[in-house]
């Protein structure tokens, strides 16, 4: 939509159908009940959108106006709209979920203990960037809560050898000589 109110703004008669739209598909998008979105997100799209659409019209009635006052809000409007995206938006999220859960996948097929150290930095790496990114609390406590859960579930698959000693002297009724290895995979 962008795209074509810069081009509109070039050469109005040119663009005039093509920034109209791209508006109406942007409109469509945000009011769709497919359009995946927290609430204030949605909320402020909107707002945000009304603005610019009536900043918009008055453009492309060719009203007299102050031009640069009126690209001002446009601008503006467009500025708030990618505020509250980047409310929820976490750059580079899929790809450090897909590392996520390629370590998962590792660690099933050749049971390394290495994957689980890099599943461990792959799942901190998503939660800082979460922190990091400005997103609303709420979000980070969310995505902090699920990661919390996925990696309990996790860490229940990962097989801990058990650990055979041979302690000839030590062998009772209770004692095989058999025990559990540490965290870190080591026999005790």
């Amino acid at each position: 939509m962008r795209r074509y109110e810069k081009d509109f703004l070039v050469k109005p008669d040119a663009y005039r159908e093509k920034f109209q739209a791209a508006m109406a598909k942007y409109e469509a998008m945000v009011k769709s009940a497919d359009f995946a979105a927290p609430a204030e997100v949605k909320k402020g799209l909107a707002e945000a959108f009304a603005k610019y659409q009536g900043a918009a019209a008055i453009l492309l009635a060719n009203q007299e106006t102050d031009r640069e006052a009126t690209i001002g809000i446009m601008k503006g409007a467009a500025h708030e709209s990618e505020a509250a995206v980047n409310s929820v938006n976490v750059p580079g999220t899929v790809s450090m979920i897909l590392e996520i859960r390629k370590e998962e996948k590792d660690y099933l097929l050749r049971l390394d203990d290495k994957y689980v150290q890099k599943h461990k930095a792959a799942a901190a790496k998503l939660r800082e960037a979460f922190a990091k990114a400005g997103v609303a609390q709420e979000h980070v406590d969310e995505v902090s809560a699920s990661l919390d859960a996925y990696e309990k579930a996790f860490a229940s698959v990962v097989v801990r050898p058990v650990c055979n000693h041979r302690q000839t002297d030590r062998r009772d009724a209770g004692d095989r000589g058999q025990g559990q290895a540490d965290d870190r995979g080591h026999c005790r």
